[in-house]
């Protein structure tokens, strides 16, 4: 089924119906007013005289011819044509925090909301790079694997809430394995030699452990871990909401109010046993910035990628077969036998 690129002029085709509901009223009122203007015997003489498949291909030929030219005009392009070419690229995982204290204020409008803000500027400034992504709280989970479909990228990162979690905390080091069993699936023999990156979105609030054991595999394996802190070293409150209104605060179990602050010096650490890099990220644009400097800096390696967006116009068979119908119409005949023979025969 082929698509089409100019699909409003389709509406066209809504008069075929019309048409061939009028040519059908004209026959029968033909057939009766000739009935009403002559003698029954004259009238079979002159019957005899008309081909009905005549009269058919007359209006049928033209109908088709309209109907195959507006279809020309609606430009029908047939694609999923599978065309390979190449590509320098790296492999990039985005780790993001969707824990409860990421909903805290001390980045407006919030750390998650300033998070996704920061990867949605991010991605627009790929190019050919893979990105995957997996969200983490008391758990990690896969959102997306490694793909160059950065708008479903940007749309699966803007639908992130800690509601997505169904256990509450921050294990870092779960993120982590994730994070690089996503980039080793994905690894081939080219792309091995190329370099692969984590960046990891918290606040560094570590509730599990695990992540200096991550971070030996990592190494081990060639991955560099960015660190994004994302909050201050003030902290703020976190806000519990009830459809879309804060209702209270997080406390503990002592009825405390919970202040959530960023482990700056934690993820600067972590970042450093990997050969990352890591940034604070502000209001500012800043740690973009040092982002995209440092990710432009990593080898990429050349890879085979196959495309499936390739359409071809196939206009001009539509059209050539109508105007060929409509020269067919033109030189056929309209009657196999003339009236004024038939008349001339016939002795009135």
């Amino acid at each position: 089924m082929p698509d089409f690129a100019h699909s409003e002029n389709l509406i066209q085709l809504a008069w075929l119906p019309l048409l061939i509901l009028a040519f059908l009223l004209y026959l029968k009122w033909r057939k009766r007013s000739i009935a009403l203007l002559s003698e029954p015997s004259l009238f079979d003489k002159l019957m005899k005289g008309v081909s009905k498949s005549v009269a058919w291909r007359s209006f049928v030929l033209p109908i088709v011819a309209i109907a195959l030219l507006v279809l020309a005009l609606a430009n029908p392009q047939i694609g999923n044509r599978a065309e390979k070419s190449t590509s320098v690229s790296m492999d990039i995982v985005f780790a993001i925090d969707i824990s409860n204290s990421m909903m805290a204020d001390d980045v407006k409008p919030s750390r998650l909301e300033r998070t996704k803000q920061f990867c949605s500027r991010l991605i627009d400034g790929f190019g050919s790079d893979r990105v995957g992504i997996v969200f983490f709280a008391g758990a990690a989970y896969e959102v997306m694997p490694l793909t160059t479909d950065y708008g479903v990228a940007k749309m699966d990162i803007a639908t992130l809430s800690p509601t997505l979690a169904n256990a509450q905390g921050t294990d870092i080091g779960a993120a982590l394995q994730l994070s690089q069993q996503l980039l080793m699936d994905a690894a081939t023999a080219k792309s091995a030699q190329s370099s692969k990156a984590i960046i990891l979105i918290t606040d560094g609030e570590d509730h599990e452990g695990g992540v200096e054991e991550q971070l030996k595999a990592a190494e081990k394996n060639g991955v560099q871990v960015f660190a994004i802190g994302v909050g201050s070293k003030e902290g703020a409150k976190i806000p519990l909401y009830e459809r879309g209104e804060i209702t209270g605060y997080q406390r503990d179990q002592q009825g405390n109010v919970v202040t959530s602050k960023m482990n700056e010096e934690m993820l600067k650490e972590l970042a450093s046993k990997t050969q990352g890099e890591y940034f604070q990220l502000g209001q500012d644009n800043s740690s973009i910035k040092g982002m995209e400097e440092a990710l432009a800096s990593l080898k990429r390696t050349e890879r085979p990628v196959v495309s499936y967006a390739s359409y071809q116009s196939i206009y001009q068979w539509f059209a050539f077969a109508g105007l060929v119908l409509i020269l067919i119409d033109s030189l056929l005949p309209g009657r196999k036998v003339k009236l004024k023979n038939i008349f001339a025969k016939s002795k009135i």
